[in-house]
């Protein structure tokens, strides 16, 4: 059975810093269990950010080779 998790990410404007905020599914799991799920969180986004970074990559190198403008 799977729960649906909801985390409100954004920014202050003044300072800039990041910020996370969870629902109450998050906050009534055990530690434990939240950081088993943040663990999973994270190694998701790690694989997002390494794929988007191949694919940067990839893009910046075609373009040298072709001539293109960076």
């Amino acid at each position: 059975m799977s729960k649906k998790i909801i985390a409100y990410c954004g920014f202050e404007a003044k300072s800039r810093d990041g910020y996370v905020k969870w629902d109450r599914a998050y906050l009534e799991m055990t530690d434990a269990q939240r950081l088993e799920f943040l663990t999973d969180v994270i190694n998701e986004l790690v694989g997002e950010h390494r794929f988007l970074m191949r694919v940067v990559n990839n893009l910046k190198t075609a373009s040298k080779g072709l001539g293109l403008p960076q």
